[in-house]
């Protein structure tokens, strides 16, 4: 984890001193996300992942190397949820987890022209630090003191557990939590260039956890890694030119 740390913040510095009278444009964006998360389930009979919506909203900093080459800083917040199903006779009973992530990515841009003229289209990759600032815990699950009796088809007497809902918010257990996420993201937009300084996009954006939000032990279950999906709107004013 230290030559992520390492690597990511001496990106951030080259990016912001070597290239301080490079031309700058700062804008916000705004979308959806689609979390999917890699959580090993071979020992969760009648269970599954179902990925989960939220938000992303965010600050725009861009800084050219060249004409078509530039380097983003984009920091945000970020929500990756998911859900856990049970499944067959537990059918009903879910959890679903909702955590909001403070972002730092950093990007390079690589922009081609089409033959539209004001319309010109992007790909991105690099990397980015997380910080998962809070979440919420919601779901069903089996109420222990609600517990009825039901005669089957075979008229045979089962018990049957009543479920409760829970809407609570997350309590970060530093045994468990991992808060601190690194990882690496790929992306591609169109833009829309309204005049010289002014600039519409529409972006998409994979993120791909290396750490996982689940610190690794025995006694806590799986490790689980966000992969996360983003589609955002957003607009960019240049501040200053070469």
């Amino acid at each position: 984890m230290k030559s992520y740390r390492n690597s990511f913040w001496g990106l951030v510095l080259a990016t912001f001193v070597l290239q301080a009278k490079a031309q700058v444009s700062i804008g916000l964006d705004a979308g959806i996300t689609r979390n999917s998360p890699d959580i090993a389930l071979s020992n969760r009979a009648l269970t599954a992942i179902r990925p989960g919506y939220g938000y992303a909203l965010g600050l725009n900093v861009v800084k050219s190397i060249s004409h078509c080459l530039f380097f983003a800083f984009l920091p945000s917040l970020q929500q990756k949820n998911f859900s856990i199903i049970r499944t067959g006779e537990f059918k009903g009973i879910y959890m679903r987890y909702e955590s909001t992530y403070f972002q730092l990515p950093l990007l390079l841009q690589y922009c081609l022209k089409s033959l539209a003229g004001r319309v010109f289209y992007s790909i991105e990759m690099g990397g980015y630090y997380g910080y998962w600032l809070a979440g919420r815990d919601k779901g069903k699950i089996p109420d222990i003191f609600g517990v009825s009796n039901r005669v089957n088809s075979v008229s045979q007497t089962e018990e049957e557990f009543q479920l409760t809902y829970y809407n609570e918010p997350h309590y970060f257990d530093s045994r468990v939590d991992q808060r601190v996420e690194w990882g690496w993201v790929v992306g591609g937009g169109i833009h829309y260039s309204l005049n010289k300084q002014h600039e519409l996009f529409l972006v998409t954006r994979f993120y791909q956890s290396l750490t996982s939000q689940q610190k690794s032990s025995p006694d806590f279950g799986s490790a689980q890694y966000n992969r996360v999906l983003s589609l955002t709107l957003g607009y960019l004013i240049v501040l200053n030119g070469k």
